[in-house]
């Protein structure tokens, strides 16, 4: 009889990155995947530390590339022909990495996270963007953003 050894790859986030769970981990997962979308490469090096005293598992770095993201302070919906601004720094309403606030144009369409929020950029200066939803949804933190219309290069 042919046996089936199963591999399980599970993703480290916030709930998961402590003793206990690792622990745990240790008899059941066989690589742990650490994704860099939502951790800062400031960060990297006392997680692995961490992970490592604490466990024996492999660890996988899932790096996604250059991406567009959210910065916001609190989950809000967007009603249709609404402005929002966007921030070049605030606590209100950013986008990450900083550079992507000056390769913004007017006409640009942004398909914001996961939820069908779209916007188009109606204005621009050094301090704010704004912009009209074109479709409803939320904002929320740390989610992708596709600028639909054209592409830009990030570092």
């Amino acid at each position: 009889m042919l046996k089936k050894q199963i591999k399980i790859l599970c993703t480290l986030g916030p709930s998961t990155l402590n003793k206990r769970f690792l622990n745990f981990a240790e008899r059941k997962i066989s690589l742990l995947r650490l994704n860099m979308s939502h951790i800062e490469i400031k960060d990297l090096s006392n997680i692995i530390k961490f992970i490592k005293k604490n466990s024996n598992i492999p660890i996988c770095i899932d790096t996604e590339g250059a991406q567009i993201r959210t910065k916001v302070t609190k989950l809000k919906f967007c009603k249709l022909n609404s402005i929002l601004n966007i921030y070049r720094s605030s606590n209100n309403f950013t986008l990450y990495p900083s550079g992507v606030f000056n390769k913004l144009k007017v006409g640009d369409i942004l398909n914001i996270g996961f939820r069908g929020l779209m916007v188009k950029i109606k204005s621009t200066n050094k301090k704010v963007i704004k912009s009209i939803i074109i479709n409803s949804g939320y904002l929320e933190n740390n989610k992708g953003v596709n600028i639909s219309n054209r592409k830009i290069k990030l570092k």
